[in-house]
């Protein structure tokens, strides 16, 4: 019986810490989702260097684990993004979001905070040059062509079987690869 209230004055003591920072980075994350659109993001984010740099700062500053930022992360593709800055938002996005980052500066402190930015930054940036030059320099090397355009439901149903299931095929490797 000890054992568990040590455990629930740990739980709450814990809780009521962190609490006010979560509610805070998940209203920030919230407004950003709401008022970010998304034709801005896509404008900025068509490929390059300074492109990675700007995915891999949106993708910490958008709220999302990293279920959320697969769909972002095709989105960008299809409109034309290059790998390497696909790859650089999906990693930043998940290591760095507004409520991790609240999160960690209430438990860890400032400097560990910063020190986490910091590293998914340069991380993702590292990873996204790889890619960008695998994908410059070694063309069918990783063989994840960009997606087609969006189609509208009547033209989706207008599609055969075969290529509907060959899509889903390449869906699912494209997915696996990261």
């Amino acid at each position: 019986m000890e054992y568990i209230s040590a455990f629930l004055k740990e739980f709450f003591a814990l809780t009521r810490t962190v609490l006010p920072y979560f509610l805070g980075g998940a209203a920030a994350g919230a407004a950003l989702d709401v008022f970010l659109k998304p034709e801005f993001a896509l404008k900025h984010l068509r490929g390059g260097w300074l492109s990675m740099a700007k995915a891999s700062i949106s993708g910490m500053v958008l709220p999302g684990c990293s279920c959320a930022t697969m769909p972002m992360a095709a989105g960008l593709r299809r409109k034309g993004a290059d790998l390497g800055t696909v790859t650089s938002f999906l990693l930043a996005s998940p290591l760095v979001s507004p409520q991790t980052l609240v999160l960690t500066f209430a438990v860890l402190g400032w400097r560990f905070a910063a020190a986490r930015v910091l590293a998914a930054f340069c991380g993702a940036m590292m990873t996204g040059a790889i890619f960008l030059w695998l994908e410059r320099r070694r063309p069918g090397f990783l063989d994840i062509p960009a997606a087609e355009p969006e189609k509208n439901a009547a033209q989706a149903a207008a599609v055969p079987k075969g290529k509907r299931q060959a899509s889903l095929k390449s869906s699912g490797r494209f997915l696996s690869i990261y």
